[in-house]
């Protein structure tokens, strides 16, 4: 027959590893969205086609200011990422994601919303009659 203090060692035991669990879970630093640092946007045209980026300004909550705007010159396929700061100043801005035929027209492609408090990762795909995107 087991006795009181035998019982009580794997309850003890459980509330031990429960309780280390969750002073992990608790201490481990929160997985990012992207693995872009803060307060930048990064680029990759790794389809057929050149992409690009255009972040629309807006205003800065609290003061008479906006962001101000970029129209990105675009990345040709093959070409290194291009990455580039821009603080949004607590502002969530809209950014664009354009990509461009051979012939040089524009194929409006996706519109993120960024704040500079995280990184944005951009990758434009395919082909220019079939393009897409995907984000880190």
């Amino acid at each position: 027959m087991l006795n009181a203090k035998t019982k009580r060692t794997p309850l003890a035991i459980c509330a031990a590893i429960g309780a280390a669990a969750v002073i992990g879970a608790v201490a481990a630093p929160a997985a990012s969205a992207s693995t872009i640092p803060p307060g930048h946007i990064q680029i990759c045209a790794q389809g057929d086609y050149h992409s690009s980026i255009q972040i629309l300004p807006q205003p800065i909550p609290g003061v008479l200011a906006t962001t101000g705007g970029l129209d990105m010159v675009p990345v040709a396929p093959g070409e290194p990422c291009f990455m580039t700061n821009f603080d949004t100043h607590g502002a969530t801005v809209e950014v664009r994601i354009w990509g461009f035929r051979p012939d040089g027209t524009a194929i409006p492609m996706y519109s993120q919303f960024y704040n500079s408090a995280e990184g944005l990762g951009i990758g434009t795909q395919g082909t220019s009659s079939a393009p897409y995107y995907w984000l880190w």
